[in-house]
């Protein structure tokens, strides 16, 4: 009997400058936290086992260009 191919998957690590306003949008997109996040860094999914992290952006992230 053959194994099965394993899952491969992509997970999307976004800085952001406010943890909790981004988790709260994500949220309506059907994300929600789960077991391991931080307070630097949240590990999102959504039901289907889509996975988003979060973390904390640097100062000055984005540079803007005057």
């Amino acid at each position: 009997m053959s194994q099965p191919e394993p899952r491969r998957s992509f997970i999307a690590i976004l800085p952001v400058n406010d943890l909790a306003q981004a988790e709260q949008f994500f949220a309506l997109l059907g994300f929600s936290s789960r077991d391991g996040s931080l307070a630097e860094y949240r590990l999102l999914e959504t039901a289907e086992g889509e996975e988003l992290h979060l973390t904390q952006a640097v100062p000055g992230w984005p540079a803007r260009k005057s």
